[in-house]
């Protein structure tokens, strides 16, 4: 965010679905259905409308964009290895050797910055381990799940949903009313989630070998 604006953030980081997609009909040769493809493009949309079509395509914002861009590819990266792996491991042997190496590079990457870790109050760690828990080991491990009977696309799909539920805990813990925009676009989302997640009764869920 240093390097680009909140709002081509958002937008380049929420196509991590259609490099999923992309992942899952190139290398494993899946077969997608069309209403996910509608259902993403609405939710993706969706999203656009929320920053208000705030996308600046400026130079100086160049470095940033491509960052935000490639945070997104490697996002879906990480889905479409775990819907691979999940396949052969349960969840708990997947997502532990995963948060382990995730913590470690971070401890290491602040180490090599010069972070001190020891300077924060309690108060400061408690928020961190809140972090650890309830995101991470409660919400992560839940899509991580997940990708052991859906497709990856899916799943990428559902986290557009965060700004929601952003929005709505920010209107009790800050008091933050959301605008015209936020809501339009909110509903798009859910529109378009409704879309991808809806199956025809015969439809089979499809696991990769």
């Amino acid at each position: 965010l240093f390097y680009t604006t909140i709002s081509n953030s958002a937008i380049l980081v929420a196509t991590q679905p259609i490099w999923v997609l992309t992942m899952e009909a190139t290398i494993l040769k899946e077969r997608i259905p069309r209403r996910s493809v509608i259902g993403m493009l609405i939710a993706l949309a969706g999203m656009i409308v929320i920053s208000r079509g705030d996308f600046d395509m400026g130079r100086d914002y160049i470095i940033g964009d491509l960052l935000a861009l490639a945070g997104a590819v490697f996002a879906a990266l990480y889905l479409f290895i775990g819907r691979r792996l999940r396949v052969k491991l349960d969840n708990l042997g997947y997502i532990t050797p995963v948060y382990a190496t995730a913590a470690l590079v971070l401890v290491i990457i602040s180490l090599f910055y010069g972070v001190n870790l020891t300077h924060y109050p309690i108060r400061t760690w408690f928020i961190f381990l809140l972090l650890a828990l309830i995101p991470t080991v409660v919400g992560h491990s839940l899509y991580n799940w997940l990708l052991k009977y859906i497709q990856a696309h899916i799943v990428a799909t559902t986290v557009l949903g965060e700004p929601i539920g952003a929005t709505i805990l920010a209107i009790f813990f800050f008091n933050e009313i959301p605008g015209w925009w936020t809501l339009i676009g909110g509903i798009m989302i859910l529109s378009g989630i409704f879309v991808v997640l809806k199956r025809k009764r015969k439809e089979k869920i499809i696991i990769p070998e």
